[in-house]
């Protein structure tokens, strides 16, 4: 699988998780998912692909809770990716 795919099925995974637990997952993949990339550039591509991909998949959770977390979530990888370039 590639890696985008792979992290949106642990995101996916992860909602199901009710505990702290869930926080560490979407961590967990998001850093796969980075070390897949070489470049800043292409982590924020990435990051940005698996935020569409999930909005897309889970229309209905984008506005919940957990999908404004995964949203924001992005948000700062991105904005520390950002900063650091």
């Amino acid at each position: 699988m590639k890696p985008v795919r792979l992290c949106v099925h642990a995101i996916d995974a992860a909602s199901a998780i009710t505990d702290s637990a869930m926080i560490a997952t979407v961590d967990a993949a998001l850093d796969v998912l980075e070390a897949s990339c070489s470049t800043p550039t292409e982590r924020i591509l990435a990051l940005e692909r698996v935020h569409g991909t999930f909005a897309r998949r889970r229309r209905s959770q984008a506005t919940a809770p957990f999908g404004r977390f995964i949203a924001h979530h992005l948000d700062l990888r991105q904005n520390r990716l950002l900063t650091r370039s």
